[in-house]
């Protein structure tokens, strides 16, 4: 069964998806409205990563096991982002020949914290930081700024998670395949869980750890999954 379903995934891959650069996902599409513009230009790059997460097809291919689709962003294809940088900020970028999709790759998230304590621990972490800086007679707006991009882009990997349970229940609701259908309801109560809650199983680990490199990849941040062996899981 093992064997059968890694040959159907490697010949889909080999002899189809990788020869087809997909959907570009966001082109042309803009965050922008009254009520962010004036927002430091990281956190409308953390709302940026919400909307990708709210607005990435969820969908679930025959075999698969672990889930989740990011953007076509990647070395050779190029980048697609939903605009958050204004026209004034594109003119000035320009001039360093610079653009919003230009990122300081390789830079990859603390695998640990996303499989140890999960979104929530890390979430509750910057909670305490953004609260001691307004706390303080004179908070660091660079620091708020960026605690606050965090926030969203938190937001945008847990909603990515979230559709994907949705879909998963869906699924196996319409499936015909006991055997399948039991997989499905498995993976919607996976994703129900991470990267959200630590993660418990080695199939929790690795689809907390899934889910989260394809939203910084879909953000254009080209980073290595690491070394996954090493990563152990409490």
């Amino acid at each position: 069964m093992m064997t059968s379903r890694l040959e159907k995934i490697k010949t889909r891959l080999f002899e189809k998806e990788y020869h087809d650069p997909g959907v570009w996902y966001f082109k042309d599409e803009s965050i922008l409205d009254d009520n962010n513009r004036q927002q430091p230009l990281v956190v409308r790059k953390g709302m940026a990563t919400r909307y990708m997460g709210e607005h990435l097809p969820a969908y679930i291919r025959a075999d698969e096991l672990i889930v989740g689709n990011p953007n076509m962003n990647s070395v050779g294809f190029g980048t697609v982002l939903p605009i958050y940088a204004t026209e004034e900020e594109l003119e000035n970028a320009a001039q360093y020949k610079m653009n919003e999709n230009s990122v300081w790759g390789h830079h990859p998230p603390h695998w640990e914290k996303v499989l140890h304590i999960g979104f929530k621990g890390i979430t509750e972490q910057i909670q305490t930081a953004l609260e001691q800086q307004l706390s303080a007679e004179q908070p660091d707006e660079k620091a708020v700024a960026e605690y606050r991009a965090m926030l969203y882009a938190i937001e945008g990997v847990c909603r990515f998670a979230q559709r994907h349970a949705q879909q998963a229940l869906a699924d196996a609701a319409a499936e015909t395949d006991s055997q399948r259908r039991k997989e499905l309801m498995e993976i919607h109560k996976v994703c129900s869980r991470v990267p959200y809650l630590p993660a418990q199983t080695m199939h929790e680990a690795l689809q907390a750890y899934w889910f989260t490199y394809a939203m910084v990849n879909s953000g254009g941040e080209y980073v290595p999954l690491g070394r996954v062996d090493q990563h152990r899981n409490h």
